[in-house]
């Protein structure tokens, strides 16, 4: 049996979005979630982290970063934060590894996305502790 996988918990708090979030928002925060997701696995730093912290922290980056305000009005947002906090205790318990999280996975999707290239395989994101950059 195999624990559950930040992907997991990503698919289980996408549903806690407000219902006002329609289901191509909740697809696009979905998907890109995961993408934000898969990035953390070239970085050691997540080793270490809860796969539920990584998750959070990828969808509240993805629904600040990305998801604009007209397909998810501010109160929505708010909404889905007040529901986080205040029914999950382990929030408020690891709320400044979540913002680590945060910042580490803003660090990595921007080295992604800033990283010249014309070769496919080259298209890596690469940790910011790597010996071999």
């Amino acid at each position: 049996v195999n624990p559950p996988t930040t992907c997991d918990f990503i698919s289980h708090i996408i549903m806690l979005l407000p219902q006002t979030a329609s289901t191509r928002t909740r697809h696009e925060t979905f998907e890109m979630s995961r993408y934000l997701a898969e990035l953390s696995v070239c970085d050691p730093f997540f080793v270490e982290q809860d796969k539920s912290s990584v998750a959070l922290a990828t969808i509240l980056n993805v629904l600040e970063d990305d998801i604009s305000s007209a397909d998810l009005p501010r109160h929505g947002r708010q909404d889905f934060l007040n529901y986080v906090t205040k029914n999950f205790g382990w929030f408020t318990e690891n709320v400044s590894h979540v913002n680590n999280c945060r910042d580490r996975l803003r660090h990595l999707k921007w080295e992604q996305e800033e990283r010249p290239s014309t070769n496919t395989a080259d298209k890596r994101s690469s940790s910011p502790t790597s010996i071999l950059s």
